[in-house]
């Protein structure tokens, strides 16, 4: 099949989404083109944050090559006002590559018009993957935003009952909901298709795990981990208070947090880190997908008990046991290999306590996220994926 997908921002070297579909759609013989702006997205605090691992958010246009695969950038307009208020067309490669399969990441993306416009002369199928969900959506109850949706929600009723798109496909069961409640998007339209990591690059590494404890002087201690952007809305803070509470309780904790936050929360997670124990916690900087590997070897348990990041999947292949929120988010994440966050962070700790007091039911959990690792690999998730687009299309491609 000739497969094409579109999205808004591409960022290279990354383990998202589209880094992988696009990579493992290919190395399974089908001719993969991605299409995307000449912007980076508008990341919180992006100078502070991902600029020292992307530089400019102005990538530039023309053809690039990631993961083996092509790349086209496109000029584009609106790029500097609200994330997703973003346009640039996309004639000029769907008349020159044909694809049987457009795949569109994000639901309401405004080149989806000219996308439409260009189905019945080219007969491709299309699939719409949405990340939206409650907590992360940018939504308020003015009238604008309201009738926002609501057009959108028009529009996509007609894609629906026109047949123009054959699957929606959210990434979690709480993306499934905000189609259904702000799109109204039926279920039965819907195919779940979940976030995965790369277990080429994502793997424990025994060398490394001694390596950095001993760095770290952290042999024989609890490490803790979080990685990723840090704002408000991740809770860091929260992560920090559960290592206090720890060592107030005599665990012996090392705590890990990769990452860079604005100056005002930076402040705020420095502040509060102060409390921790000397030579209990390291604060590093982003980092590439291949160091971070390296940390996650090293590490114990990894928290996020806010806004999800995709890396928590990769912390799993290189057999870090969670800490997560029981939601439809990342929920499903949790089974032997974790526990979930109390509502009440003293019983959070109570449940760590009792963990940690068992070196072998610890040990356990992180063979176990590994082992589950396996199932979430994008090349399982990729296979899954074709089989869906196979199952929705009529043609014989």
């Amino acid at each position: 099949m000739k497969i094409l997908h579109i999205t808004n921002y591409y960022h290279e070297g990354f383990g998202y989404q589209e880094n992988f579909l696009a990579h493992y759609q290919q190395k399974l013989g089908h001719e993969v083109l991605i299409v995307s702006s000449d912007y980076y997205f508008p990341f919180k605090s992006y100078e502070a944050t991902v600029k020292k691992i992307l530089g400019q958010r102005k990538k530039g246009v023309g053809v690039f090559e990631d993961n083996g695969v092509r790349l086209i950038r496109k000029k584009s307009i609106l790029s500097n006002t609200r994330p997703g208020f973003i346009y640039f067309s996309i004639a000029n490669e769907l008349n020159d590559f044909k694809p049987d399969i457009v795949h569109v990441h994000g639901a309401t993306n405004f080149w989806i018009f000219q996308l439409v416009y260009f189905q019945h002369k080219l007969n491709f199928k299309v699939f719409i993957d949405s990340h939206q969900d409650f907590s992360v959506e940018n939504h308020s109850s003015s009238l604008i935003n309201s009738f926002y949706y609501l057009s959108w929600s028009y529009f996509h009723h007609f894609l629906i009952q026109s047949k123009k798109v054959s699957k929606y496909l959210p990434i979690t069961g709480q993306a499934s909901d905000w189609l259904s409640w702000r799109l109204k998007i039926p279920k039965y339209v819907q195919t779940i298709s979940p976030l995965g990591v790369d277990l080429s690059s994502m793997y424990y590494s025994e060398e490394d795990d001694f390596r950095l404890r001993k760095e770290w002087n952290a042999e024989d201690k609890l490490v803790i981990v979080n990685a990723g952007k840090q704002y408000k809305e991740k809770e860091i803070l929260l992560i920090i208070e559960i290592a206090l509470l720890l060592q107030n309780r005599g665990i012996d904790i090392f705590l890990v947090l990769v990452g860079d936050a604005d100056e005002l929360y930076n402040n705020e997670i420095k502040l509060k880190l102060n409390r921790l124990h000397k030579n209990s916690c390291a604060r590093l900087p982003f980092m590439s997908r291949k160091e971070l590997r390296c940390i996650y070897s090293a590490s114990d348990i990894g928290i996020w008990p806010g806004i999800p990041s995709n890396t928590i999947q990769e912390s799993m292949a290189c057999r870090v046991a969670l800490l997560l929120p029981n939601n439809n988010v990342v929920g499903h994440l949790i089974k032997s290999n974790g526990i979930y966050l109390s509502r009440s962070v003293e019983k959070t700790v109570d449940n760590l306590c009792k963990l940690i007091s068992s070196r072998g039911l610890l040990s356990k959990m992180k063979f176990e996220s590994e082992k589950m690792a396996n199932d979430l690999s994008w090349r399982v998730i990729v296979n899954d994926l074709v089989n869906v687009y196979k199952a929705n299309n009529k043609g014989d491609v």
